[in-house]
């Protein structure tokens, strides 16, 4: 890295948003197969390594799942997966949240099966959310703005509320073919 590239700041790119299945990492625990990172998000450092797991709770395992964590010796950051199906900080996904809200928005009621107050706590992160940013009275008009961004729609920080991806996978994409007729 060259000493004029300026990184990104230290609480960016700490989350990496990866498929998971949440049956076998319940029974795999920490043996979940995770995904390599051969490169940090936030440095691009070579030397990225195992650094632990951190228990989290999502609405869709009635226990603490072992959530894989990573360290970079040369910037610092420590990475946590999580779930591409959930935005930080929260236990239901983010389909869920969303359909809770346009639910809200055009029948002015909440959904029966998720508890109100649940539903409650994320319309008043969404109107935060929508004032904050999107600068449009009409919440309907501010809930696709936000999600377009995108903005962690029913979020209550005022901190963490973007969503930075990662631009390029931390991991390698490629395609392996078994072949036929050898061996």
């Amino acid at each position: 890295m060259n000493a004029g590239t300026q990184l990104p700041p230290q609480d960016t790119l700490l989350i990496l948003h990866f498929p998971i299945d949440f049956k076998s990492l319940s029974e795999n625990k920490k043996q979940y197969p995770w995904p390599k990172i051969s490169r940090c998000p936030r440095c691009q450092g070579g030397r990225v390594w195992g650094h632990g797991y951190v228990n989290r709770f999502f609405d869709e395992a009635p226990e603490g799942l072992w959530m894989k964590r990573y360290r970079c010796p040369d910037c610092g950051a420590v990475h946590t997966v999580r779930p591409d199906t959930h935005w930080r900080g929260f236990w239901a996904s983010w389909t869920l949240i969303l359909i809770c809200m346009v639910r809200k928005l055009k029948k002015d009621r909440w959904l029966q099966r998720v508890d109100r107050q649940r539903q409650q706590y994320w319309w008043k992160g969404f109107r935060q959310q929508a004032t904050r940013y999107s600068g449009i009275l009409d919440f309907s008009e501010a809930l696709r703005e936000l999600v377009r961004r995108p903005i962690i729609v029913s979020t209550h920080s005022l901190e963490y509320s973007e969503m930075t991806p990662v631009l390029d996978p931390p991991y390698r994409i490629f395609a392996v073919t078994a072949a036929r007729g050898y061996g």
